[in-house]
């Protein structure tokens, strides 16, 4: 683990070590493996208000220190696997959650935009919201594997680098100075922006499709006034 002051040592160190990085990810790149010793989380629960009950905890976040290497390698993958998902169009085309130049202002804009043009036609739009409570705890990682592989084409290296990602990973718990005993993880992701971002769509297409959102839309806006 690299804590904050550490992690700052060593991106002042970069012009120095970004040969040994750069060898460790091409290494992690080349042979499919993730390196077992980065695989490991400590979680640190921090209260959300300071006004919350302590004895609640509900009221902590959950937060996952993982190593600099660690997270270096992620962002690396992430780059390429973003890059990959949209050059062979894969995100869903009103998907605007975790995608580049894409945000929750988007998403207003759109539902504004076609609230209004609803309104010219006199028709009255109603809105469903669905939240997915604590989402990413509930990703299989099985299922992960399978929607790489047969939803968006990747095989081969790529798919056993993901595999290899996914597997053997554990986390411990750090509070009032105890830590303890480390748990296996064979479902939940952390909330790290690229596995957010890259493991999104594919979670996704596990739930509800799109397509059947914008007709559940498309039905609910014919609704004249």
């Amino acid at each position: 683990m690299c804590s904050r002051s550490s992690t700052g040592q060593l991106v002042k160190s970069l012009p120095t070590f970004s040969v040994i990085l750069t060898k460790s990810v091409n290494a992690s790149l080349s042979t499919s493996r993730f390196p077992a010793t980065h695989k490991h989380a400590l979680v640190t629960p921090v209260l959300k208000k300071t006004s919350m009950d302590l004895a609640q905890l509900t009221n902590y976040r959950p937060i996952s220190n993982l190593s600099f290497v660690s997270k270096l390698l992620e962002r690396t993958v992430a780059s390429q696997t973003s890059a990959y998902l949209n050059d062979n169009k894969l995100f869903r085309p009103l998907q605007l959650a975790y995608r580049p130049r894409h945000s929750t202002e988007t998403a207003l804009l759109k539902t504004v935009n076609d609230a209004l043009l609803a309104a010219d036609q006199g028709m009255v739009t109603i809105i469903v919201l669905l939240d997915y409570s604590a989402a990413f705890d509930t990703v299989d990682h099985s299922i992960v594997v399978d929607i790489l592989q047969n939803k968006f084409g990747v095989t081969s290296s790529s798919l056993q680098w993901f595999c290899n990602y996914l597997s053997g990973r554990s986390f411990s718990v750090s509070f009032n100075s105890q830590t303890s005993q480390n748990i296996d993880m064979d479902s939940s992701l952390r909330q790290n922006p690229w596995r957010r971002f890259c493991t999104f769509p594919m979670h996704r297409n596990c739930r509800l499709s799109l397509k059947d959102m914008e007709s559940c839309s498309t039905a609910l806006q014919t609704t004249h006034s």
